[in-house]
Order: C-alpha cells, then structure tokens, then sequence
C-alpha cells in the first residue's frame, strides 16, 4: 500500500543430504523505510545432523533480529520484536511412528532488548534450557507425551538478588480415543517449580469511610502489626486503605495445572438411521474441567495433587 510499504523482502532456503549428513538452511531479510520509522528483519536458521538408523545427533544456530529505528535521520532503535541468537545442541530418536519416541536438546539463548537508541551488544537476557522427552504409543488408540525441562534465566539489567531464576517444568499429555473415535479424552497435566516475589502490604490511614479495613489492636501494645487489620463492615470502622508493595526478595514457590476434556458424539452411521438413533446422532457433548494451584508448601501432596 503507498505510503506504508516502501522497501525490499528476500527469502532463501536449502536442504540438501549427503549419504549419513543432512543440511537445512533458511534466511528472511526484510527492509521497510517509513516516512517517519525504518524497520529491519533478518531470520536465519542452519541445521545440521546425522542421520543413523535410529538416532540423529544435530546442532542448530539461528537468529531473528527485528529493530524499529526512529529520530531525525532513523537511527535510533525505538523497538524491537524479537532479537535473539541462539545454539541448539540435540539428540533424537529418527523414527516418529514407533512406539517409543525419545528427544533431548541444550540450547544457549541470549535476547537483546533497545538501550539509548542501540540494540547490537545490548543484551538483556541469557537463557540455558535442557529438554527432554518422552512419547509412547501402545497402540492406534492412546497416545502419552512427556516433557521434562530446566531453564536458567539471567536478567543482565537486574541488579537485585531476582536476576537469576531457576524453573524445572515436567508436562504429561495423554490423548486417548474410543469405540472408534467416539469417546476422546485428553489429560494435560503440569507441574512447575520457580520463584515467587515477595508482597509486603501497608495500611494507610485515611479519612473516616474512605477505607475498607479496620485495626485491632489485640495485644494492647499500641503497635499496628499486618496480623491486627480487619475488614471493615461499619462506616465509622472504615478508616484504613492497604496498599501492594513489591520487594526485590524471591522464595521458591510450586505450580501445578491439570486440564481434561472429553468429546461425545453418536456413531456417523447414526444419521442414516431412523427415530430415536437419528435424533440423537444430533447431538454431541464437550465436557471440560481444570485445576489451577500455587504454593509454597513443599511437600509432594501439596505440590503434586491438584
């Protein structure tokens, strides 16, 4: 459209293998120049392995660099969607419709974010993530996955005792299908370990019926402690507001999601039917449940059952 597109876009691709060695390569360039803003895209992905008759070892490079720059002679990075490199070590199993199904992989990740007007060298994160997993499929009808990862992340910019977070995540799917594609389930089950920041709450006081929260003082020592503020149900009461108040301070918190839904419909064959099995044919139901928990207890009843 005039006006708003004014520039080039290249794309290239190649794949090539050589008896045991396989090669894979993408490159995206796009430049678009603005009355006012430029924007610049690489994308580039190289991805090379061996293939033997049951695993294939690989290593992978890519990167996806984005930057808006503004200002008088566009210059300046204003924004950025994404501008990351990262190196991505693997292993795997080559056959995907057996039974068992096996991958592992380490990746090294650093993303830059815009910092006075500059992107390049200006890196914001550094992320070092192992996964792996796990699939098994006993036969046509059910299907398990299962994924287990480590992460380490970095914030360069943070100066507080937060710039590091450690999570361990493990994930379970199973998708199973009955009386020929009937009846179909599927099970989510997640289960993470990472760091929670600490709230601190303060009570202001504030003219009378202006608040929600009441103080008591329980043990007559003339201190307001957080443990003595009450909600208030009198307007005369009312006379405390409580206010969030974040802290640089961290401790290891437990999150654990499960999702299951199951699908119901009536046999196809059902619609050629006559009566009551063509009435019903219909119809067909969805039901869907989740749990949702976080906590700090660190006993596995807590952090494992829903």
């Amino acid at each position: 459209k005039e006006g708003f597109v004014n520039g080039q876009q290249h794309q290239a691709n190649i794949a090539k293998r050589l008896g045991l060695y396989q090669l894979r390569a993408d490159y995206f360039f796009l430049k678009n120049d603005l009355p006012k803003t430029r924007s610049d895209w690489q994308r580039f992905i190289f991805d090379n392995s061996l293939v033997f008759k049951h695993i294939s070892p690989g290593y992978r490079y890519s990167f996806d660099r984005n930057s808006i720059s503004g200002g008088a002679k566009k210059d300046s990075v204003i924004a950025s969607a994404m501008y990351f490199e990262e190196h991505n070590f693997y292993l795997k199993s080559v056959d995907s419709t057996k039974k068992w199904r096996y991958a592992t992989d380490y990746s090294l990740r650093k993303d830059n974010a815009p910092l006075r007007g500059e992107i390049v060298n200006q890196i914001l994160t550094e992320a070092k993530t192992w996964n792996n997993s796990l699939g098994f499929k006993p036969n046509e009808n059910n299907n398990f996955n299962l994924l287990l990862t480590y992460r380490n992340l970095e914030n360069k910019r943070d100066t507080t005792s937060g710039r590091v977070q450690e999570t361990i995540m493990g994930r379970l799917d199973w998708i199973s299908d009955l009386f020929k594609r009937h009846i179909r389930s599927e099970l989510t089950y997640t289960a993470q370990t990472g760091r929670q920041q600490v709230n601190e709450y303060i009570y202001v006081e504030v003219p009378t019926g202006q608040g929600l929260y009441k103080w008591v003082d329980y043990n007559n020592d003339n201190v307001k402690q957080l443990n003595e503020f009450l909600e208030a149900v009198n307007f005369d009461e009312k006379i405390y507001l409580r206010y969030n108040s974040p802290t640089d301070r961290f401790v290891k918190a437990y999150t654990h999601n499960v999702n299951y839904r199951i699908n119901l419909t009536a046999p196809r064959n059902w619609r050629e039917k006559k009566w009551l099995k063509r009435f019903v044919s219909r119809f067909s139901n969805t039901t869907a449940w989740t749990a949702d928990r976080k906590t700090l207890d660190e006993s596995l009843m807590a952090r494992f059952l829903p």
